[in-house]
């Protein structure tokens, strides 16, 4: 939407996206460094630049490249041959730890051996989010191009009412896989098979992936045809920062779970994860109705922005 906006201004320049990118991309750097080794803000940028670039193309080869990205089966074997290339040898980085000895790092271990604890899981999880997030990852942009370039959200009640059976027997489909895939497969030897576990794998993901965009509906839903557009309200507040309140969950994390905080890592049982995180998000919420009625944008959301367009935009309603 906001190239869309540059561009019916002719103001549109790969060089405020290139801006733009790298500044989220030094965001992710430092998320790894700081807080937390899982972040994905860096790998974001990588691919949201690719996207951008994309917009000038027809919508059919947005399309095309969306389900390629998606449907290509031989990820694993395309980033197994290039780290052979490059002499790049994902496993050792954290070769010599084992689980106790992470859980010691985190719960006991200073600051500083967190950050290269963090480093090295992060170097580690290279294969994971190249070779498996990022095909995803950018699927998904590039139906988001799409659908941002045949502007759908100005028509977004009828197009998800439009979608509705076809969304509900996507995800009944999917739904019935992935049951099948994790009950019913394991107790069968070619569950296991080299020529068959791949494509076992890649259905999982798919169904997914499907279920990810069935949650997406779900709420437009709820959002147009329910009551719950009360309830759901609430969650712009938390989407306008949602910059901020990423980051903000790995800071909570680390001082819950932490050495430098209440070292809880590995000592919740699920059901106090889970009300963990539930109460968390709702404290992000109300932070951030209160911080909006003050603010135009989020703290980190007015850096990004002030980088990105080179000069102190005002901050304060």
């Amino acid at each position: 939407m906001q190239a869309l906006k540059l561009l019916n201004k002719n103001k549109l320049s790969s060089s405020f996206f290139v801006r733009r990118m790298f500044i989220l991309f030094v965001f992710g750097a430092l998320h790894i460094i700081l807080f937390w080794s899982g972040d994905v803000l860096n790998l974001y940028a990588i691919l949201g630049l690719l996207t951008t670039l994309m917009i000038k193309k027809s919508n059919k080869l947005i399309l095309f490249l969306s389900a390629f990205f998606l449907f290509f089966p031989f990820y694993d074997q395309i980033f197994e041959y290039i780290f052979r290339i490059l002499n790049f040898h994902p496993e050792i980085y954290l070769s010599n730890h084992t689980g106790e000895t992470v859980r010691q790092v985190i719960r006991h271990g200073t600051y500083l051996e967190g950050v290269q604890l963090r480093l090295l899981e992060y170097l580690s999880n290279i294969p994971m989010l190249f070779g498996f997030l990022a095909p995803i990852a950018i699927s998904m942009f590039l139906l988001g191009l799409y659908l941002g370039k045949n502007k759908i959200y100005e028509s977004l009640e009828s197009y998800i009412q439009k979608i509705k059976k076809t969304m509900v027997m996507i995800t009944i489909i999917t739904n019935a896989y992935r049951i099948v895939f994790l009950f019913v497969l394991p107790k069968y030897e070619i569950y296991s098979t080299e020529a068959f576990r791949p494509i076992f794998i890649k259905l999982m993901v798919l169904s997914d992936t499907a279920m990810g965009i069935f949650y997406l509906w779900l709420i437009g839903w709820l959002w147009y045809t329910t009551q719950w557009k009360k309830v759901l309200v609430f969650l712009k507040y938390a989407g306008r920062m949602a910059l901020t309140n990423y980051i903000l969950q790995s800071f909570i994390g680390l001082i819950l779970f932490s050495s430098i905080g209440f070292k809880l890592y590995e000592t919740l049982s699920p059901s106090e994860t889970l009300s963990t995180a539930i109460l968390i998000f709702i404290f992000q919420v109300i932070l951030s109705k209160i911080w909006l009625r003050y603010f135009r944008f989020g703290p980190l959301e007015w850096i990004w922005r002030c980088l990105t367009y080179k000069e102190l935009l005002p901050i304060k309603k």
